[in-house]
């Protein structure tokens, strides 16, 4: 089979029904499969699209696992060449799914493709002009991260069309070789309810020899909130979840002092936890210790690049092997915003909100 397209979810109400249409529709003749991933959803969206759409694969959590797992999970039941990723509110425009396939397919594993991302409309089921996301970056002190736009992107040509070197991703869209997806280790199935996971996996991608590539021409929209509105999610979960990003990505003088900088950043009271909120976010990340290290042993044993070479690369100012600090992005401070909103209306320039985590995950 040629794709896969993966649609996490987590009560979505009538988006999910509105998105699964809009793939239907816009990859109709395209050799590929659709799955929902959901995760424990109880608000009858889920039985709606498996009655409308009986090709539809539905693959269920019977409990609540989280954004990442409900990723993976349907990651590890796709049968495709190609995996594209989606949340459950969002809205390719035709050719948008195709486009990203085919670059897939042309860059032949060496690259993590993104699209134009534009604010949806969704009482109308309408892509706006304007706002419009494009790259994406991270801080790798903080995982402060936010948008970039393209005139702050390096163009590259491959394989006769134009892309954009992105420093990250959020995942709300995105395409990827199955091969490079089970190279990087994908999606972390270990990690808790929300954050962090798309940050990983483009890290991972950067390290291991691939690239993040942006295609402004592959169009695919996606609703923007400033707060949850259909869960929960606990800090400490987006914390616990930087901790294992950080442990599996970074060498070990590197892990000690971003340990350290994060328990500064995070030293508080909390008022049911008399241990703090250091302690019970350090207690989450230890009772999943043994896997985070598995991965790690697996990523710091076969990538190409450091987090050096990164840093130079993308001029962030940590961490550095010299002691002038290279210009970093725009940084602000670090706030729980489920998917931060680009500004302008072409993407050129960057949003002044941040967050601690890119994705606007649909789980």
């Amino acid at each position: 089979m040629r794709a896969s397209i993966i649609i996490a979810s987590h009560q979505e109400g009538d988006l999910l029904y509105k998105t699964v249409d809009s793939c239907v529709e816009t990859c109709a003749g395209l050799d590929c499969e659709i799955i929902v991933s959901d995760d424990a959803s109880t608000d009858g969206s889920v039985d709606q699209v498996a009655k409308h759409w009986p090709q539809v694969r539905v693959i269920r959590h019977e409990t609540r696992q989280g954004a990442s797992p409900a990723k993976a999970s349907g990651a590890r039941s796709a049968r495709g060449d190609a995996l594209v990723f989606l949340d459950g509110h969002t809205k390719p425009e035709p050719g948008a799914i195709q486009r990203l396939i085919e670059g897939v397919e042309a860059l032949q594993g060496q690259a993590i493709l993104t699209p134009a991302v534009p604010s949806l409309d969704t009482a109308r089921w309408r892509n706006l002009n304007s706002p419009v996301g494009h790259g994406y970056y991270v801080d790798l002190e903080t995982f402060a991260c936010g948008w970039l736009g393209l005139d702050r992107m390096k163009a590259v040509v491959e394989q006769g069309r134009r892309y954009f070197e992105s420093p990250a991703l959020i995942g709300c869209a995105l395409a990827i070789d199955r091969q490079l997806y089970d190279n990087l280790w994908g999606f972390d199935a270990r990690m808790q309810m929300w954050g962090a996971e798309d940050l990983d996996l483009g890290l991972k991608c950067w390290l291991m020899g691939a690239r993040i590539l942006h295609d402004p021409e592959a169009v695919i929209g996606h609703r923007f909130r400033s707060s949850f509105d259909n869960y929960s999610v606990p800090t400490e979960h987006v914390v616990a979840n930087q901790l294992r990003m950080a442990r599996k990505n970074f060498t070990q003088a590197i892990w000690t002092e971003w340990v350290e900088r994060c328990r500064d950043r995070h030293h508080v009271a909390l008022e049911d936890h008399p241990e703090g909120f250091w302690a019970v976010t350090w207690q989450l990340f230890e009772a999943e210790r043994a896997s985070v290290e598995q991965e790690r042993r697996y990523l710091l044993g076969r990538r190409l690049r450091d987090e050096f070479s990164y840093a130079k690369k993308f001029s962030l100012s940590w961490p550095a092997t010299q002691t002038s600090a290279l210009a970093s992005p725009l940084l602000a401070a670090a706030a729980l915003d489920p998917s931060p909103m680009p500004s302008g209306s072409s993407g050129s320039s960057e949003t002044s909100s941040q967050s601690s985590n890119s994705s606007n995950s649909s789980s």
